[in-house]
């Protein structure tokens, strides 16, 4: 069952100005919501302090918020107005573990966690100072067989790296 859009309700901006995305109204579909997987905290979010609202209203009004900080403040916004998790999936397009993560960072620290990503670790970690100069010493002193000259392939198969990482490599200045 879809939830209907009140005509008359959207989303003000700080400006008073009608923003382009509807609220959710229907109240048998809110109580379906918030029936279900108990997570109280999310259920009963309440904006924790007295200018919050109006800090949320703004990022969503500002034009040089990112798009990212908008739709984690509408669904803060829309969790204290009652909305259950899927009429906030519905409202902002994002996924049920993208609302549930954004209520509890908000629970947890404010504003601010809506503001920024958390930090992650790197992908791979930088080849070691140790197989760099195994590879220059292995260019500078030996010569793959049947071959007069080293090439990126055939140096990233003999010490197991990727090619790109050998060019990278004997690209360094010296």
């Amino acid at each position: 069952m879809s939830a209907t859009v009140n005509p008359g309700k959207y989303w003000r901006r700080a400006d008073n100005r009608h923003a382009s995305v509807p609220r959710l109204t229907d109240d048998s579909q809110l109580a379906a919501n918030q029936s279900g997987y108990g997570h109280e905290a999310r259920r009963h979010l309440h904006l924790r302090r007295a200018g919050e609202p109006a800090g949320l209203e703004a990022i969503i009004s500002d034009r040089n918020s990112t798009s990212k900080a908008v739709w984690r403040a509408r669904i803060v916004l829309a969790t204290a107005d009652g909305h259950g998790t899927n009429a906030i999936m519905r409202l902002t397009g994002k996924s049920k573990p993208c609302v549930w993560r954004w209520q509890e960072r908000y629970i947890a620290e404010g504003i601010d966690g809506l503001l920024r990503d958390k930090t992650r670790p790197s992908g791979k970690k930088p080849l070691s100072r140790k197989v760099r100069l195994k590879v220059l010493a292995k260019t500078a002193n030996e010569t793959p067989a049947n071959a007069t000259h080293w090439s990126r392939a055939s140096m990233a198969a003999q010490m197991g790296i990727s090619p790109s990482s050998v060019g990278r490599i004997w690209a360094e200045p010296a």
